[in-house]
């Protein structure tokens, strides 16, 4: 069932792209003799009006046919105004990138409509997400939605007993509050992450204590935050809270109230001394005519970020470095999938943006027998004013057109490989 519903994402996300090529061809005059979905061999197909649609027996893609993509194909005077060949450079610029258009208009439709139906929005406050069944923390009747103000603790400085603590880069400090000590030292109660992109993790509650020296530039410091610069930093941070009862103030419905809690010395692996998991965020619902408008914002960011993830796994891979990302093909994306299905419809929507967003960036890279390629090709002619050689132009996009598959291969057999073990 999930290779069928990825096999239909696929074909959904294959022919918008291809409908881009296809009603921007229309649009401008240009025949379109085929248009079809998968790669040849061609399984069977219907004529309507001038264009065969075709289905193909490797469902792994798609084309548009256009008639006059190259001088050879031209057979017919009375047709040539329609050869896609002798169109000027903007409009088959404009057919080149239809495509493009087509997918990342599909993932910003599928973004919008997930801004209706509620993200998460990062705060700058401390909130309970999860309670640990028989925690202290459930003991105690904390919630799902209590925010956590700050830490009442009666220990003083002198029982306070100071150990070294190696922060490393991207260690993620959320200070909840501070005071000074009589020794020069400022203290902070914060709850520690492991990492700044994955806030929702186990809580703990400790004390980093800072000396007050002139020079700030190793730390950023806000109302909220704590976050180290420097890749390695040698701070002091007292022992934590383990066995001692702490009261916690935290706010529920807009009430602030007081509660007690004795954390665990050695809590079950995965949990915290008290048993929560915290989170930054909260849910926020768009209105149907602000969620484009914000759905565009994101999606632009979305491509933003993901063009900038695929220039850096290309520059690795000719530098011959290890990728830091995970390169996936459609054996590869189809575990992604069951792991969203799973998640519910809005999970499985937003793969499908993801995945539109990628077809997009990845078709209009400046590579031959891509999008981006022929683009080239297009650019070339409209500021030179000559037509590229044609048999040039043939075998350039040959030869990355076998690139291309020759990568999918190993990608696939990678995807693959990964399964088995």
């Amino acid at each position: 069932m999930i290779i069928l519903i990825f096999i239909l994402t696929l074909a959904l996300l294959v022919l918008v792209h291809e409908f881009g090529h296809f009603l921007a061809a229309k649009k401008n005059g240009v025949r379109v003799e085929e248009f079809g979905f998968g790669l040849p061999p061609r399984i069977f197909g219907i004529k309507k009006g001038e264009t065969l649609y075709s289905i193909n027996l490797l469902p792994f893609g798609g084309f548009v046919k256009l008639y006059g993509e190259e001088y050879h194909e031209i057979k017919s005077k009375s047709l040539s105004n329609r050869a896609f060949i002798n169109k000027k450079p903007w409009v088959k610029s404009l057919i080149v990138i239809g495509g493009v258009i087509g997918n990342f208009l599909l993932g910003w439709i599928l973004i919008s409509y997930l801004f209706t139906q509620g993200v998460p929005v990062p705060t700058n406050k401390i909130i309970i997400d999860k309670i640990n069944v028989n925690s202290p923390a459930a003991k105690v009747n904390l919630k799902p939605g209590d925010q956590i103000l700050k830490i009442i603790t009666g220990l003083s400085q002198n029982q306070s007993e100071p150990i070294k603590h190696q922060v490393k880069k991207g260690e993620y400090l959320w200070m909840i509050a501070s005071h000074y000590l009589n020794s020069g030292y400022k203290t902070y109660d914060i709850a520690r992450f492991n990492n700044i992109k994955n806030p929702s993790l186990i809580f703990e509650f400790q004390i980093i204590k800072i000396p007050q020296v002139k020079n700030q530039k190793n730390y950023s410091l806000s109302k909220k935050e704590f976050i180290l610069k420097n890749s390695e930093e040698m701070i002091e941070i007292t022992k934590k809270y383990s066995g001692q009862e702490i009261t916690l103030e935290i706010e529920r419905n807009g009430q602030k109230n007081e509660v007690s809690v004795n954390p665990r010395k050695n809590p079950p692996k995965g949990e915290g001394p008290i048993g929560v998991v915290v989170t930054s965020y909260v849910e926020k619902k768009f209105p149907w005519y602000q969620a484009p408008f914000y759905g565009l914002i994101e999606a632009s960011r979305i491509s933003y970020k993901i063009a900038v993830e695929i220039i850096k796994v290309l520059i690795q891979l000719v530098t011959f470095q290890k990728p830091q990302v995970e390169v996936a093909g459609p054996v590869g994306i189809v575990r992604y999938a069951e792991t969203a299905i799973k998640f519910g419809k809005n999970a499985y929507l937003e793969l499908i943006a993801l995945l539109s967003f990628n077809l997009a960036i990845i078709n209009i890279l400046p590579f031959p027998a891509l999008d981006g390629g022929r683009l080239m090709f297009i650019l070339y002619e409209g500021v030179t004013k000559k037509k590229p050689n044609k048999n040039i132009e043939k075998y350039v996009n040959l030869i990355g057109m076998l690139i291309l598959l020759s990568l999918a291969l190993i990608i696939t057999i990678n995807d693959i490989i990964k399964i088995y073990k």
